[in-house]
């Protein structure tokens, strides 16, 4: 329950969800930082590219795109 609480706090951006997983583990604490991280850093990632469904596996497949040649 007090995991759920924090994650409402933090979706609905109400203040002092810090204090609802403030004696969790420091484990557990470093797990929902880099989980959030990735949230964060996804939309400028290749990883963005799984949203286009079945498309993706074609881009997978694909040769590197040259942007700029040397």
């Amino acid at each position: 329950v007090r995991l759920m609480t924090w994650a409402q706090h933090i979706v609905t951006f109400q203040g002092d969800a810090a204090s609802h997983i403030a004696d969790v583990p420091a484990l557990f604490k470093a797990h929902l930082f880099m989980g959030l991280t990735l949230f964060v850093i996804f939309p400028f990632t290749r990883l963005v590219h799984v949203w286009s469904g079945f498309a993706s596996l074609g881009y997978l497949g694909r040769a590197w795109q040259l942007v700029r040649p040397r």
